[in-house]
C-alpha cells in the first residue's frame, strides 16, 4: 500500500506541474497579443516606423520565450 500511494503521489505532482506549464505558455501567448494590440502606446509617436518597430519587439521576445508560439500577421 505504501509503494502505491507513493506512485500516486508522483502522478499528481506530474499532472499538476503539466497544467502549470501550459498555463505559462497561454500567459505567453496572451502577453504576446497584447502587445500587438496596444503597440501604439509602446512606440513613439514620431518615430514613424511602425511596422519595423512591431517585428522587432515581437521577434525579440521571441527569441527570449521558451515555448513555440505561433504568431498571426
Amino acid at each position: 500500500m505504501k509503494r502505491i500511494k507513493e506512485i500516486k503521489q508522483k502522478h499528481q505532482a506530474k499532472f499538476i506541474k503539466n497544467i502549470l506549464k501550459k498555463s505559462k505558455e497561454v500567459e505567453k501567448i496572451q502577453a504576446i497579443s497584447e502587445v500587438k494590440r496596444n503597440i501604439y502606446l509602446i512606440q513613439a509617436p514620431s518615430s514613424g516606423k511602425g511596422k519595423t518597430f512591431k517585428l522587432k519587439m515581437i521577434l525579440s521576445y521571441k527569441r527570449k520565450s521558451t515555448c513555440k508560439v505561433h504568431l498571426r500577421s
